[in-house]
């Protein structure tokens, strides 16, 4: 009831300042817990919360910082207070003023915001005993924690396996989120830990019926390396083996039967029923539009200057499943001013439930930056949609990109490789965030080809490339290239713009995804998109030289 909500957040906010830290705390939980905190109610609670912090016990700073990760309120200051008061005390866990219960959520709060905060990560894992004081949820959520940072420390992991095995062993009951947190945490972070593997696999199982689409992906996530390996346990397969039966079950119940393909048209034209296509430069166009349709997919042209994130606080990176099938476009505050292709989805399938599902992506399977162009694969169905997730969580997406960078990166028909981990950055201004090497960061893999050394008429040299994508970190292609010292031209994140020669002649972002290759199920055909150049990066090419 939003004219309630709003009203008890006024009467909270004028009285806030007088509120006894239990008080306060209990009343920022409420409001998170409704995913309802007015801004002048939550500022007024976050200045409260840290003058009145050193007055706080374990559960109330615990619940301080759940409500506002829960809210997605990246409240740094009051962040920074609750790092601080957790790293001071003398000795964490039970008999301390702070329970190894608000330790977990502490870290599980950090995590949910992204902040990757290691003096705090490094203050909890110094106390690994508090792991055999943990209930399973709270063993899932310190686990998940670490790895949704990818922050690894290794006592902390063996303590946190060794609880969860005994808990396994004694037959204390976990649930199905539980569970897909801890293999996927323990493969994100590839720590190898047989028993744990052994344990959670037999507890999976059996409730496997009852596992939502994002954790069975985050099963999937987690057993795509070992599923193919020799040494697995019969546990271990029989639960890789179940994992794409079980989102087909759950896609045909959500989709309650079969869908009916026949009126998906664009205007009066009839769309092309092959996903194996090639779409010519001169087709393209300015708007997005259905380029082909088959057995629940489409392949929709998304041009540059469209996002693809409806509303920016809806982050993959927060998504408690591993986000590798997506290509990492940020959203920020300013997409709320530009076209949205999601929204454009919305419209065009009014009469597809899945296309109202903001919680999946509106069957979105992946996503471009802003000033990107290319092919994008949407779902009208369930069943479609979790079967094309799976493809790219186990990594059999092939994506391919055009990109036009400063200088020479390398001879010509050379074949290299861009290894290096990649970190995100958020900035505490509240600007947008960005990639950059960090040997803290995730593996992340591009491959590019030089096709053609080109020249500027000012007589600056540039690299023509084609990019393979291996792994899909946010801005990855931009960040590694600028990495190495070729930036993609028209970068404004990327380019350091007082060091390059200017390109007048490019009107945007060089980078243009050519090519989308995947099988999306066991009966569907190849799916091999392949989107030309658009015009306005045509015409930047043809004023250069060879």
């Amino acid at each position: 009831h939003q004219p309630l909500l709003h009203s008890i957040a006024a009467a909270a906010a004028s009285r806030i300042e007088k509120s006894m830290p239990r008080q306060l705390a209990t009343t920022c939980r409420a409001f998170a817990t409704l995913l309802h905190v007015g801004r002048v109610a939550s500022d007024r609670a976050s200045s409260t919360a840290q003058a009145k912090v050193a007055e706080y016990n374990g559960q109330d700073l615990s619940n301080t910082a759940w409500s506002f990760a829960a809210s997605r309120l990246r409240d740094w200051p009051l962040f920074d207070t609750v790092s601080q008061q957790l790293q001071d005390v003398p000795s964490l866990g039970k008999g301390s003023r702070v329970s190894p219960q608000a330790v977990a959520n502490i870290a599980w709060s950090f995590a949910k915001i992204a902040f990757l905060d290691a003096p705090l990560l490094a203050c909890v894992a110094g106390s690994a005993q508090l792991a055999t004081q943990l209930l399973p949820q709270e063993l899932s959520n310190l686990a998940w924690s670490f790895a949704a940072l990818y922050y690894s420390e290794v006592p902390m992991l063996a303590a946190v396996a060794a609880s969860a095995v005994t808990k396994l062993s004694d037959g204390v009951s976990f649930q199905p989120l539980h569970l897909a947190n801890m293999l996927w945490a323990f493969a994100t972070l590839s720590y190898e830990d047989a028993p744990l593997l052994e344990k959670v696999s037999t507890a999976a199982l059996p409730k496997l019926p009852k596992f939502a689409a994002a954790e069975l992906l985050a099963v999937a996530a987690a057993l795509k390396d070992r599923a193919c390996t020799g040494g697995s346990s019969d546990s271990v397969a029989q639960l890789a083996d179940a994992v794409p039966e079980a989102l087909a079950r759950l896609g045909d119940a959500q989709d309650g039967g079969a869908v009916d393909e026949a009126d998906i048209v664009q205007g009066s034209r009839a769309v092309p029923r092959k996903l194996n296509f090639v779409a010519r430069s001169a087709s393209l166009k300015d708007s997005p539009e259905i380029l082909a349709a088959q057995n629940g997919l489409c392949v929709v042209w998304k041009p540059a200057g469209w996002v693809t994130m409806e509303d920016p606080s809806i982050a993959r990176a927060d998504a408690e499943a591993d986000a590798e099938g997506l290509d990492g476009s940020a959203g920020s505050h300013e997409d709320a001013e530009r076209p949205s292709l999601v929204s454009w989805i919305r419209a065009e399938f009014a009469n597809r439930p899945l296309a109202q599902d903001i919680g999946a992506q509106r069957g979105l399977l992946h996503r471009l930056d802003y000033d990107t162009s290319g092919p994008l694969l949407l779902a009208l169905d369930y069943c479609s949609y979790y079967s094309a997730q799976l493809e790219f969580v186990l990594g059999r997406v092939l994506k391919f990109y055009t990109c036009l960078c400063h200088g020479i990166a390398a001879e010509r028909g050379t074949l290299s490789r861009i290894e290096q981990p990649l970190l995100v950055e958020r900035p505490r201004d509240g600007g947008a965030p960005r990639s950059v090497v960090s040997e803290r960061g995730r593996r992340a893999c591009t491959d590019f080809q030089v096709l053609a050394h080109l020249r500027a008429p000012s007589g600056d040299h540039f690299s023509l490339l084609r990019v393979r994508l291996h792994t899909g970190r946010m801005h990855q292609i931009r960040a590694h290239l600028a990495a190495i010292g070729h930036p993609i031209v028209g970068d404004p994140v990327y380019a350091d713009a007082s060091s390059l020669p200017p390109a007048p002649w490019c009107p945007r972002l060089f980078l243009h995804c050519f090519r989308l290759s995947l099988r999306a199920s066991a009966k569907q055909d190849i799916i091999d998109a392949r989107c030309q150049l658009p015009g306005d990066l045509l015409g930047a090419i043809n004023s250069l030289q060879a």
